[in-house]
């Protein structure tokens, strides 16, 4: 949620000529950020590069220098609870500002 509203006031901040081109850029920012986030920030740093990388193992020591059942076991897991996260967090967020919006009426 952190990523979207960053995506939106930065695509808002920068203008467009269009609403529908300003909703483009802001789908397309926000899926780059929820991917690299997803898909390649968490594996990488859970990765050992000191065989591969050895430049980069300063920084990745993590405790998996390859798949294996441990890796699909703990960052594979995380990686599908991010993603099931993800999915379910824009209709959450539409129901509860349902839920609010009729509370926030029913109340005047």
């Amino acid at each position: 949620m952190i990523l979207t509203k960053l995506a939106v006031a930065s695509m808002r901040w920068v203008g467009f000529e269009s609403h529908s081109e300003l909703y483009t850029r802001i789908s397309v920012l926000i899926f780059v950020a929820v991917f690299f986030n997803t898909a390649i920030l968490y594996p990488i740093a859970n990765a050992d590069f000191k065989d591969s990388i050895p430049i980069l193992s300063g920084i990745f020591h993590g405790p998996y220098d390859d798949y294996s059942v441990q890796w699909y076991g703990d960052v594979g897991n995380t990686m599908v609870i991010s993603m099931v996260i993800n999915a379910l967090c824009p209709v959450l967020e539409f129901w509860v500002e349902c839920i609010l919006y009729w509370f926030d009426k029913r109340m005047d």
